[in-house]
């Protein structure tokens, strides 16, 4: 949330992530351009959709924000690939386990959750590209947290084949 203030405002009390400056700083930004809606009254601030015809003049904000959520997304396609080559590894290369299965039983969620972060990547790629091309507010993702059950929960499951006689 501060990144994406600090990366579109050239305010020096704006590129702060203490909170107190930030709140500061949204509060000058809000008095510098009140907000009005459709009837020019104090509320809520309309905000005109970007045509596809005006997405190549977004400006240099928007562009950056774009930029960002690229690189955001390539991470998470990083990721699902260490996590499915961590899968194909455990199951094709590590020695066998005390029981039966074990290395099936641990890599296969991995490759499954590499599959499903990219899958869940380009989903979240494409609606914050949206939304920045919309001029709205960014989504919150959940992927992150979807992401680090799904490896602690693996990692449980090793840990218990691992320790089994």
């Amino acid at each position: 949330m501060y990144t994406i203030g600090a990366a579109i405002s050239h305010s020096p009390s704006a590129l702060s992530l203490h909170p107190e400056t930030a709140t500061a700083a949204r509060a000058e930004r809000r008095e510098a351009s009140p907000a009005t809606d459709e009837d020019g009254e104090p509320g809520k601030p309309y905000r005109h959709p970007v045509r596809p015809a005006d997405r190549d003049e977004l400006g240099p904000a928007d562009s950056q924000l774009r930029q960002a959520n690229e690189r955001t997304f390539l991470a998470w396609i990083r990721t699902s690939l260490a996590l499915t080559a961590t899968g194909l590894a455990v199951t094709e290369l590590l020695p066998h386990f005390h029981t039966g299965g074990g290395r099936r039983a641990v890599g296969l969620p991995l490759i499954a959750l590499g599959m499903c972060t990219a899958a869940l990547s380009y989903r979240e790629w494409r609606t914050n590209e949206r939304a920045v091309v919309n001029r709205e507010v960014v989504p919150l993702s959940h992927l992150p947290i979807f992401v680090a059950v799904g490896v602690a929960v693996v990692a449980a499951l090793a840990l218990v084949l691992v320790a089994l006689p």
